[in-house]
């Protein structure tokens, strides 16, 4: 797929892609002279056969939600990395959000508070970190 990027996240385990070693098995290093990568959305601008066959067509949304979409203002992206965001989406939510409270930040909250922190009646749970993507979003959390 080559696709013009609309949205690009910048999530706070991106800072430990900079370091020779990452510390955890899900990331590796970024590499010299390559473009950074994160989560993104894009719109494709032109696919290929495979791409059209498995039912990409030009103007799609699609969302690579972990970490290999290129910092770069348009790219070739295998389609089998991304998601194509049903139109239909964009009545719920914008698509930026898929990058943020409706995504992997707003998820990583909600597992936070209702399954780790499992705050009872007049508890008091203390987020660190609050002014990033995951605190902002365990704030919501009712």
């Amino acid at each position: 797929l080559y696709c013009r990027t609309l949205y690009l996240s910048v999530d706070p385990f991106l800072r430990c892609r900079f370091n020779e070693s990452t510390g955890v098995d899900y990331t590796q290093p970024y590499q010299l002279g390559e473009p950074l990568t994160s989560a993104g959305i894009g719109q494709v601008i032109a696919c290929g056969q495979r791409a059209s066959e498995r039912g990409f067509a030009a103007g799609d949304l699609v969302l690579q939600p972990f970490d290999a979409w290129p910092w770069a203002s348009a790219v070739s992206i295998p389609a089998a990395s991304v998601s194509r965001i049903p139109v239909a989406m964009g009545v719920l939510v914008p698509p930026s959000a898929l990058l943020g409270a409706a995504g992997q930040p707003g998820l990583t909250a909600f597992v936070g508070v209702e399954h780790v922190a499992r705050p009872r009646a007049g508890e008091t749970v203390v987020v660190s970190g609050a002014a990033g993507a995951v605190g902002r979003a365990a704030l919501l959390e009712p």
